[in-house]
């Protein structure tokens, strides 16, 4: 407004001149006009009027240069006051311009013969313009825009300026270029002044630096925020959110619009957490710092994350708390890994049952219980009868699933508050507190029993399991777990002895038990000690008279005990897996010893060895016998091989396999004890069997019970329509031998000819032969004539 008067006062003032000229004409005109009209009036005299009308023209030219004067005055002393104030301004206006921080320049427009604006011309520069630009004012001012300062055409400044001055109106603008080699930014007012324009600007390099350097700063960290793999979330101190990042979004299944302005715990905190929050709000609100700690969040589809959370205070000027940064680490999979990890610490991996680790902190709280409330609390000791056949014929993963099956129907039997757990191998032990008398244990241990003998069937297969039970009793057997456990499982082994039976503890079991152990230890020393010997009883030929095989059986020379014979140690061997290098051995042995008899000049003799279950369902059992063979020289048709019944019956596929590849190599088998187990016609049909003994068992009972001797008779019979040898084993007296002779059973084994001798006394019945109990042709076919008279009569003789 105040520039606006100005412009109104220099308007008035140019109007003065025109003012005076206008008086001055009116004045004169008038006087002209009017003065000699007064003077004929009133004079008549033309000397008079002559005289008048020259000190009128003098009066008229004095009064109208006074007033010329006074108006002149008037004028000159507003022009100079006028110029004072300009020259006050313009003073004013350079001082500012010249300590200004901002540069100010002016420029007039040159213009062609169009009218058209082609330049400007600097009509005003302050230093600091001129500072900025890099120039001196004196050497700037009355010079072209365009030459003086190029960049402004480069940049599109020029155009802008035009636009200034055609339309009159201002405009505020940042731009950019570059000077000595610097990119310089500057904020920019230019108005229209006259037929040019004025300029103010500034240099904001500085400025666009700083605030790039933050926005940079702000792109990183918000990159950290959104980028980090970590849940970042700011909230005030009620708890109400305000940032929430990429990360929590991708965790939680929420955005970020879903959750802000919102209380967090009234989201994500699960429901049995949710009346701890106010305290922890209350501890913050009170500036306690709470770094570290362990909440889980409910995400939006249900699922529970396990968080790992920082959380760091934000306070204002007067220290007071402001906000809360909350970093969480997703820690659900290491969660539930260590709860793998801790499973797998107390539980079995086959069967998830307790292991022992957890079954002994089971059994401590149960007798604590027990003890407090003055309970009997029973200890079970279980084990698999036999099953390491199935493991040994048919592999572990076939075993491993009959030991879930036998875990499952454990389980089944259990009470609420029982315990079944898996110490190993084919071994469970169960916990039955609160037992109310000792008949209750019986009855829980018949039903285990019962349950067991059901089939197991696996890939179309079945399978027979015995189960024996070893029990102890608190507080009888034992007031502590390590003395229940012991003596459970002293009672297990005369369970097993027995066999598919239970055991209740008794005092005496423990001498067993030491014994059993003492046992164990000393085999495991006996071979390397070279405590076992063969010894060998012959089968002899009644006809000839002839050794015709001998049979190897293993003796063990105990350093204390003396000869012990294999009744006292080959279950022992059996159960511990010891037979396997101890049945190498005497194999090895028997071999080493024919081959050296028949080298000596001994009339070649079959060699018998016995294969126990363990052995005979070895996977390698072929190439470990045909490397023996090997290693001792022996030929395999001096080899004859005894496996019991009931081996192979275990699984007739894997037996018929194994029996046609040693009977390819020329090795001889025999059905030891048949009669006694699993007897079959189609079996005997199948296998590639060469000789069948009768056992010892039958042989005793020939001569005083009618069914013994019914059952050789039929041995001897098929064993001649199979075309198969028959030996009769256990010979000990003259009726048994009559009985067999009578019955044609040509080749006998027993003590009526010798017992196991040591390999120095079996060669001298090698020397001495020919027996002296022989039969002689003719009185073979007596007895064959006789036969047939008296097949009704099985105990008759000849």
């Amino acid at each position: 407004m105040e520039n606006s008067l100005s412009e109104s006062n220099f308007a008035k003032k140019r109007k003065i001149p025109i003012k005076i000229a206008i008086i001055y004409i009116s004045i004169g005109s008038l006087w002209i006009l009017f003065s000699d009209k007064i003077l004929n009036n009133l004079f008549f005299d033309v000397s008079k009027i002559s005289f008048f009308q020259t000190f009128k023209g003098l009066f008229f030219v004095g009064a109208t240069g006074f007033l010329l004067y006074l108006l002149m005055r008037r004028y000159v002393s507003a022009l100079a006051q006028s110029e004072m104030e300009l020259y006050v301004r313009e003073e004013l206006f350079r001082t500012v311009q010249e300590t200004s921080h901002e540069g100010f320049m002016i420029f007039t427009s040159i213009r062609n013969e169009q009218r058209k604006i082609i330049d400007f011309e600097v009509a005003y520069c302050n230093s600091e313009a001129a500072r900025i630009m890099g120039f001196r004012v004196e050497n700037i001012i009355g010079h072209s825009l365009l030459k003086a300062i190029p960049v402004f055409k480069e940049n599109g400044l020029f155009e802008i300026f035009v636009n200034i001055v055609e339309t009159g109106v201002s405009k505020h603008f940042e731009h950019s270029y570059r000077l000595n080699g610097c990119n310089l930014w500057f904020r920019n007012t230019a108005v229209k002044a006259g037929d040019g324009f004025a300029v103010c600007f500034s240099d904001i390099t500085d400025s666009k630096q700083a605030l790039e350097e933050l926005r940079q700063e702000r792109d990183f960290s918000q990159s950290l925020v959104d980028n980090a793999r970590t849940i970042i979330m700011l909230w005030a101190m009620d708890g109400t959110i305000t940032l929430f990042n990429k990360y929590a979004e991708e965790l939680t299944g929420y955005t970020a619009a879903e959750v802000i302005g919102k209380k967090w715990w009234e989201i994500f905190t699960p429901k049995e957490i949710k009346p701890a929050i106010p305290e922890l709000l209350e501890r913050f609100q009170q500036g306690e710092v709470i770094e570290t700690g362990e909440h889980p969040w409910i995400a939006k589809d249900g699922g529970r994350i396990e968080i790992l959370w920082t959380h760091t205070l934000s306070y204002d000027a007067e220290g007071k708390p402001l906000a809360i940064i909350s970093m969480g680490i997703d820690i659900t999979d290491r969660k539930r890994a260590e709860e793998i990890i801790n499973h797998m610490a107390y539980h079995d991996p086959l069967t998830d049952l307790p292991n022992r680790a957890l079954f002994n902190d089971r059994l401590k709280l149960a007798l604590a219980h027990a003890k407090r409330n003055k309970q009997l609390l029973a200890v079970m000791f279980i084990d698999l009868d036999r099953f390491k056949l199935i493991n040994d014929t048919l592999g572990h993963a076939m075993g491993d699933r009959v030991l879930k099956d036998v875990a499952q129907r454990l389980t089944e039997c259990l009470r609420e508050g029982d315990t079944v757990a898996r110490i190993g191998g084919d071994e469970f032990i169960l916990i039955f507190p609160q037992i109310a008398k000792e008949q209750d244990v019986a009855k829980i241990a018949l039903k285990i029993i019962e349950t067991m003998k059901r089939p197991f069937k696996v890939e179309m297969q079945e399978f027979h399991l015995t189960t024996s039970i070893g029990v102890a009793i608190y507080p009888h057997d034992g007031q502590d777990a390590e003395t229940l456990v012991k003596n459970a499982d002293s009672a297990l082994y005369l369970a097993k002895e027995q066999g598919n039976t239970y055991q209740l503890y008794t005092p005496s079991m423990n001498d067993k038990a030491y014994e059993r152990l003492n046992t164990e230890q000393a085999l495991c020393k006996a071979l390397e000690n070279d405590e076992f010997e063969v010894h060998y009883q012959p089968q002899v030929n009644i006809i000839t008279g002839q050794i015709t095989g001998m049979e190897a059986l293993v003796r063990w020379k105990h350093p204390e005990k003396g000869l012990v014979y294999p009744g006292d140690f080959i279950q022992i061997a059996e159960e511990t897996g010891l037979i396997i290098p101890i049945g190498e051995w005497v194999l090895r042995t028997a071999c080493l010893q024919s081959k050296a008899w028949q080298d000596a000049g001994y009339p070649p003799v079959t060699v018998v060895v016995n294969l126990s279950a363990r052995q005979f369902l070895q996977q390698n059992l072929v190439e470990t016998i045909t490397r023996i063979l090997q290693e001792t020289g022996m030929d395999p048709k001096w080899l004859e091989l005894e496996i019991t019944e009931g081996v192979i019956m275990k699984d007739v596929d894997y037996t018929v396999k194994v029996l046609q590849e040693l009977a390819k190599m020329g090795i001889r088998i025999a059905i030891d004890d048949f009669g006694t187990g699993y007897s079959s016609l189609n079996y005997l049909k199948r296998f590639p069997i060469n000789t069948l003994k009768i056992d010892r068992s039958f042989i005793q009972g020939v001569v005083s019970d009618i069914q013994d001797a019914a059952i050789v008779s039929t041995i001897i019979v098929l064993a001649r329509n199979l075309n198969l040898k028959v030996v009769a084993e256990g010979v000990e007296t003259e009726e048994q031998y009559l009985f067999l002779r009578g019955k044609q059973c040509y080749d006998m084994q027993g003590y009526w000819f010798s017992r196991p001798v040591p390999a120095e006394e079996f060669e001298g019945l090698l020397k001495r032969q020919p027996f002296s109990r022989v039969v002689t042709m003719a009185e073979v076919a007596a007895t064959e004539e006789t036969n047939l008279l008296a097949e009704t009569n099985p105990l008759t003789e000849t």
